[in-house]
């Protein structure tokens, strides 16, 4: 298994720790992976909005996924660097580590093109490409 291969199983790993209230591991795990935040409790033990079918299938239309290799090497460069964490970005937008801010947020429409520079392209070729396994992406207009 190749290290990043390693490295998503292990993220995978994490993240359903967090949706089994195993909070703990799950903060052991995610620090020895480098991570220093996580999504808070009620983002990741979400009610599913449909029951299961009654063959026990896992419906996966209602859970977290993880997908390599979705973004071209430049944009990956490019977010690398804009969310860095001594980029000018968090100063910028008022986040400040140990503060309790708001959430702050860019809107750009997914059905005019151009208007929302690289954010915007990612967002509708990540919709061309996966709308055969979420269908309902092809709705989403922002």
């Amino acid at each position: 298994m190749g290290e990043m291969e390693e490295f998503s199983k292990q993220v995978s790993e994490a993240l359903k720790l967090c949706q089994e209230s195993k909070d703990e591991k799950a903060a052991e795990l995610l620090l020895k992976l480098g991570y220093k935040f996580r999504l808070a409790p009620n983002i990741v033990r979400y009610q599913l909005t449909k029951k299961l079918p009654a063959s026990g299938v896992k419906n996966e239309n209602n859970c977290c996924s993880i997908y390599d290799s979705i973004l071209l090497q430049n944009e990956l460069r490019v977010l690398q660097e804009v969310f860095a964490p001594s980029s000018c970005f968090w100063r910028q937008h008022g986040y400040v580590e140990g503060q309790t801010n708001e959430y702050f947020s860019y809107a750009f429409s997914l059905k005019e093109p151009n208007g929302g520079g690289l954010m915007q392209t990612i967002g509708c070729r990540l919709i061309e490409q996966m709308s055969g396994k979420f269908p309902g992406l092809k709705d989403a207009e922002y």
